[in-house]
């Protein structure tokens, strides 16, 4: 994500921060209107990407180290219970995992 937010912060054109000083901006109007709404793009860019590698990692370790959560279960399912409650677990995780996505 801090890659992302470096990113948008150089994606602000040096001719539309020329531009507002030449207007009479202050240094924070320059800032607040001119970087900050160049970057904003890029930043929500690098959130989205984060918050889904952040929830993919979290349902791997929980179906490889946990013995509570909804995606151990779909794991334990899958080796000895019926395929219905297995899918259904499968389905519960990816359901969770493409939440974040769609905001």
């Amino acid at each position: 994500m801090a890659i992302a937010a470096r990113s948008g912060v150089r994606s602000a054109s040096i001719e539309q921060i020329h531009a507002a000083y030449s207007m009479g901006a202050t240094r924070m109007q320059v800032i607040w209107h001119v970087i900050m709404k160049s970057a904003l793009p890029e930043i929500f860019t690098g959130m989205r990407i984060g918050i889904g590698v952040g929830w993919t990692t979290l349902v791997a370790g929980e179906m490889v180290a946990s013995t509570r959560a909804s995606a151990h279960g779909a794991q334990r399912r899958r080796v000895s219970g019926p395929a219905t409650w297995s899918s259904m677990g499968i389905i519960v995780t990816r359901a969770c995992s493409l939440l974040p996505s769609t905001c």
